[in-house]
């Protein structure tokens, strides 16, 4: 029998959808690694806390870029409503 995966959008996802799961998963892998510095940090080796290390800068570096782009995708979906407002088309339905 087939392991059949959850899915994660029910629907044809938005970009703004998209980018917040993955600000949140990259959030729960950090206070993941967070989590496991402090239960077992006394017992790892040089060699760990590099893993550790590296992982955090990446995870974090991640997280700003989806941010980053979470405030372009804001802004533009911003400028785009301000659009419609201004040629009247804001209240009118899609042509499709």
């Amino acid at each position: 029998m087939p392991n059949i995966k959850k899915r994660i959008f029910r629907t044809y996802p938005e970009a703004e959808d998209v980018v917040e799961h993955l600000i949140s998963k990259t959030e729960k892998t950090l206070e993941s690694l967070e989590e496991s510095k402090s239960i077992g940090l006394k017992f790892w080796s040089d060699e760990r806390f590099a893993r550790y290390d590296r992982d955090r800068y990446n995870n974090k570096t991640f997280l700003n870029q989806l941010k980053e782009l979470q405030k372009e995708i804001e802004y533009h979906e911003i400028a785009h409503d301000v659009g419609m407002e201004m040629s009247g088309q804001m209240d009118q339905e899609a042509p499709f």
